[in-house]
């Protein structure tokens, strides 16, 4: 019998693509990072991407095949894709679905015409016009013996956003 020789390459199938369940495409958010959340087929790794430039290391997917990163924004529009992969092959899935994800780091207008009337037991209620800016959804009230220059590192007193246009304080 004579021996015969044969190259043979094999082409595994790539995996299908993940799909980026959290956020929500057309988010638009003022916090400088998102958390991104999705799933994909069991035994792959996901690479993510942002505005088309790969994002950290390959994630690896739970036991529920899930996974989870926190992805930094640039100003302005951010569109997240991903592919997944299997080890030890070379042909990633195509990409998911894009999920646009909006950075609006513009500071708002502030509200104005404020004034403070005192009353009994030292409470003051604060009243003050809003804001002329669709975007502002509410206020954090500040207090400091000093004047404010910028927010960073104060705690609002505050725990949720005022929604209206006075506040009492005691």
């Amino acid at each position: 019998d004579p021996a015969y020789t044969v190259d043979l390459t094999v082409a595994l199938a790539a995996p299908e693509a993940p799909v980026i369940t959290t956020p929500n495409s057309g988010l638009v958010t003022n916090a400088e990072s998102v958390t991104v959340i999705g799933t994909a087929p069991a035994n792959t790794k996901v690479q993510l991407y942002s505005n088309n430039q790969a994002v950290g290391e390959l994630l690896v997917l739970d036991t529920q095949n899930r996974f989870t990163t926190t992805v930094d924004l640039a100003s302005g529009i951010n569109e997240l894709k991903a592919t997944a992969e299997y080890d030890n092959r070379s042909t990633p899935s195509v990409y998911s679905a894009v999920v646009s994800v909006e950075l609006d780091d513009t500071i708002p207008q502030a509200p104005y015409a404020l004034s403070a009337q005192g009353y009994e037991l030292s409470e003051i209620q604060l009243v003050w016009s809003e804001a002329n800016d669709d975007n502002v959804t509410g206020y954090n009230l500040y207090r400091s013996l000093t004047p404010i220059t910028e927010v960073a590192g104060l705690t609002p007193i505050n725990a949720e956003l005022i929604t209206g246009t006075t506040y009492t304080d005691i």
